[in-house]
């Protein structure tokens, strides 16, 4: 459906790691590398991107951007849905941060203990919410280097390892969003080097015994897109399921952040 190159003046924009969209897949919500929170509405024509108005823009709460050390803003994971709170993922300094609104003091999660000692950058990359309110998290990295990936569950008993993803070549999770039909979908990343980005994404059916299933819906070719990091599911007016990407350009001049959408035609 397009690849929307998304620019603004603010030397602050940029490192977009993670968006949400509402039902009506206008309204949406996005956090960046350096702890900042956007939101506002992706202008349509014909169902297709053509633009960005963003209505709020600001340091999440509880951060301060000019003071925090680097590392204690690194916002990775975004899961939204509307009249509900929001949660916020980190890594560096690894925690999940609950927010009741833009403007509330966070409350922090524990971490899960898989990256508690974990390598700074192998932090929860993915976040979700299901229509039960339940919160699931995906970390970028394996617990064991060639092993599935650990699919963790929040709930009142704290963090669990609800079940595991197979893992299927070199790629690593880096988004997640669970679709309108309540199937969790899991966007892939594979950084290939000079080759660029390649990008993957699979759903599952959540059974009460774990996730089933694992079709591909998308692959692409190694630099058909940027660094999609962030990921959003919804259906549109036709009925059909849009996937919502954004791409993180980690604030390099050779990358672009880019909002790239497809319709899936099953």
């Amino acid at each position: 459906m397009g690849a929307f190159r998304w620019q603004e003046e603010s030397a602050d924009f940029g490192g977009i790691s993670a968006i949400d969209l509402a039902e009506d897949g206008v309204r949406f919500r996005a956090i960046g590398d350096r702890g900042f929170l956007v939101s506002g509405q992706l202008l349509r024509q014909d169902g297709r991107i053509t633009g960005v108005r963003i209505d709020h823009a600001a340091p999440l709460a509880g951060i301060d951007p000019e003071g925090d050390d680097r590392n204690f803003t690194d916002a990775e994971g975004l899961a939204w849905a509307e009249g509900a709170p929001f949660y916020v993922s980190f890594e560096s300094v690894h925690r999940i941060a609950r927010y009741e609104n833009a403007n509330a003091a966070p409350r922090r999660l524990p971490p899960p203990l898989i990256v508690r000692r974990g390598h700074a950058n192998r932090g929860i990359e993915a976040l979700a919410i299901d229509a039960a309110g339940r919160l699931f998290a995906l970390p970028e990295n394996a617990a064991e280097r060639d092993g599935p990936h650990p699919l963790l569950l929040f709930d009142d008993a704290g963090w669990r390892i609800f079940a595991t993803l197979p893992r299927l070549g070199r790629y690593k999770p880096v988004g997640a969003d669970v679709g309108p039909e309540g199937q969790l979908y899991v966007l892939e990343r594979w950084f290939r080097g000079p080759l660029g980005f390649q990008t993957r994404i699979r759903r599952f059916e959540i059974t009460a015994t774990g996730p089933a299933g694992g079709e591909t819906v998308l692959e692409t070719p190694a630099r058909r897109h940027q660094n999609l990091e962030g990921l959003a599911v919804w259906r549109d007016a036709a009925g059909a399921t849009r996937l919502t990407m954004v791409s993180d350009d980690n604030f390099a001049f050779f990358l672009k952040t880019e909002i790239v959408e497809y319709r899936l035609t099953d």
